[in-house]
């Protein structure tokens, strides 16, 4: 906010110095005679006006950077010994601005010589735009950061070993081994493992997998994971400083605080060009002095200094991309500085992010299997009546394709949800279910949950279904353990001519009473223009490959899709390691990462090009 203040007055006192400024370039087109008569004293007045004004351009825009430039100056001085203070870019900017601003000074108190009021303004200015953009770029990375942390509760429900009752703590005080409650529609506040409960769980935030994933007893669970549907209690295994999240925030906080290459480069040559530039200077100055014409010194002095300003730097080369930067604006892309564009010019290996990036952010409906008798369009309506009241990722696909195709469906009369299992619901006087592999184990083995209604579970918790890995002994190769359960024999028999379900597709089915009429295979679609970026990318000579959180089978279908190498199940830092090799190791002149969402923040700060869709 104060810089953006600062900056603000600033353009507007240099906008007004502009102004009065042209009268001083009349000589040039109308010729040497242009101040004679009664522009003459009004030249002189304006001269004065002129140096308050851009005395209050330095006051407001060149102190900071006086200030930065003498903190890095006492923190490179630091550790005693021979070693000389480092000096950096904006100690440059600060000796070339100062200059310009004195020489133009004493030349209006003599009445005579040059004026740079205007070159010591434009630089300042330029220079602080620059670095508020700059500023803001990392701002808004903290602030998308910030929403992450925000959404994970600051308390939550423990029960600690050898307590019977649960208690509500602050997370900073979890300790690990305590069982801590994840209610429906709640983040996770600590990593740990369920030790109770079942759920689907959306961890998109984290691993950046669109599809939710159904989680039980033994299974792991990030801090940060949202509970869509089942009550949770899990065993932390990582509390505070320990979590991922955290190791996020700081990966994000570590990238940003890297300065790119061309900074680094800029900082070494002004360690070295500022003390030659101002030895000269010194020289110029005594040089004159022992001649006895100290006055001329100091003028000669000054104009050393000013002409090592870096004009190319502060006017020429931000005006240039900045021009670069509008155009394009215009064609949909926001880039944060001129450095950035300097550095994708240096890109030739390019890593994508899939969900949201290469694919579509919503899940789309592939193909419809159906039991025999069964009409496929009444199979999609009863599974939109079942699933129209739920906020599930698969149940917005569903619905929506029933709404594509026209269809109209009845309303459930009642209807529940089984936490990481599916949902139930009573519709036109029939029991249907609609649910993913949990479901299916359920009806292999013969359970079903009680009739609706008749659960003795005083707040209206389903019963809870949990996955125990055993030896295969028939077609299923788990058991199933459901609580609150009983068998319903009779059932028919398990469609034997459906193909198998596709590992980048998620299948559901949907059963009316113990028989299975559908099965709904969902898929993430193709971005329309992803396969001619990949395309084009590789054309140029670069190398491209995916990085996602995403499970195996969708990454390896995309990689076919596509013809990159796909790396799969990948968390922030793993994401970042795989970067960092590639630019260390992998003979890369510069990496570029394309990604979305606050799981790819690290790396996109990291690459030497990120880019956000």
């Amino acid at each position: 906010g104060a810089v953006f203040v600062r900056l603000g007055m600033g353009i507007f006192l240099t906008m007004n110095l502009m102004v009065f400024r042209w009268l001083f370039y009349a000589p040039e087109v109308y010729g040497p005679h242009a101040h004679a008569g009664a522009l003459s004293p009004l030249a002189g007045l304006l001269t004065y006006f002129m140096m308050f004004l851009t005395a209050g351009i330095v006051a407001l825009l060149w102190t900071p950077l006086a200030v930065d430039a003498a903190a890095n100056v006492r923190q490179s001085a630091r550790g005693g010994g021979l070693r000389l203070p480092r000096l950096d870019m904006n100690a440059l900017i600060v000796v070339g601005t100062v200059a310009a601003f004195g020489l133009s000074v004493a030349n209006t108190l003599r009445g005579e010589g040059e004026l740079y009021f205007e070159t010591a303004a434009m630089i300042l200015v330029l220079v602080t735009l620059g670095g508020y953009l700059d500023a803001s770029a990392k701002k808004r990375a903290a602030d998308a950061a910030t929403n992450l942390f925000a959404s994970i509760p600051r308390r939550a429900l423990v029960r600690r070993k050898g307590d019977q009752d649960a208690v509500e703590v602050d997370v900073a005080e979890m300790q690990v081994g305590d069982l801590v409650r994840v209610a429906p529609g709640e983040a996770a506040v600590c990593d740990g493992e369920v030790v109770e409960g079942s759920a689907w769980i959306d961890e998109s935030s984290m691993t950046g997998e669109s599809r939710p994933r159904s989680v039980a007893a033994g299974d792991s669970i990030l801090a940060g994971s949202i509970s869509a549907d089942g009550l949770l209690w899990i065993r932390a295994v990582r509390v505070g400083e320990d979590r991922t999240i955290e190791q996020v925030r700081r990966l994000l906080e570590e990238a940003h605080q890297r300065q790119p290459a061309i900074q680094r480069l800029a900082d070494r040559v002004a360690a070295v060009f500022i003390p030659i530039v101002m030895t000269l200077a010194i020289g110029v100055f005594v040089w004159h002095a022992l001649g006895g014409d100290a006055a001329r010194g100091l003028m000669d002095a000054l104009c050393v200094l000013l002409i090592s300003c870096p004009c190319a730097l502060g006017l020429a080369a931000p005006l240039a991309t900045w021009s670069a930067l509008a155009r394009a604006a215009g064609r949909g892309l926001a880039i944060d500085s001129g450095a950035t564009v300097e550095r994708a010019a240096a890109v030739d290996h390019v890593f994508f992010d899939k969900t949201g990036t290469l694919t579509q952010p919503a899940m789309t409906l592939e193909r419809v299997h159906l039991a025999a008798d069964v009409d496929e369009e009444h199979a999609l309506a009863m599974a939109a009546a079942v699933e129209e009241s739920s906020p599930h990722p698969i149940a917005r696909a569903i619905v929506a394709e029933a709404g594509l195709r026209g269809l109209t469906w009845p309303s459930a009369a009642v209807m529940r949800v089984i936490p990481g299992a599916g949902i139930e619901a009573h519709v036109e006087g029939k029991t249907l279910r609609l649910g993913g592999e949990r479901i299916l184990l359920a009806w292999s083995r013969g359970f079903w949950p009680q009739p609706m209604g008749n659960e003795n579970s005083g707040a209206g918790v389903p019963p809870a279904i949990a996955v125990k890995p055993q030896a295969p002994t028939d077609a299923v190769s788990q058991d199933v353990v459901i609580s609150g359960l009983r068998p319903d024999g009779g059932r028919d028999a398990r469609p034997t001519d459906w193909p198998a379900a596709s590992e980048a597709a998620t299948s559901v089915y949907l059963l009316d009473g113990p028989r299975i009429i559908a099965r709904f295979d969902l898929t993430e679609e193709l971005r329309a223009d992803a396969r001619a970026c990949v395309d084009s990318l590789r054309g140029q000579g670069m190398r491209v490959e995916i990085l996602t959180g995403d499970q195996a089978g969708p990454a390896r279908r995309l990689s076919q899709l596509l013809g990159v190498p796909a790396h799969a199940r990948l968390l922030p830092q793993e994401k970042l390691s795989i970067v960092e090799r590639a630019r260390e190791t992998g003979g890369a002149r510069a990496v570029a990462m394309i990604g979305d969402g606050v799981n790819d923040a690290p790396v996109l700060a990291a690459a030497d090009v990120g880019i956000a869709v």
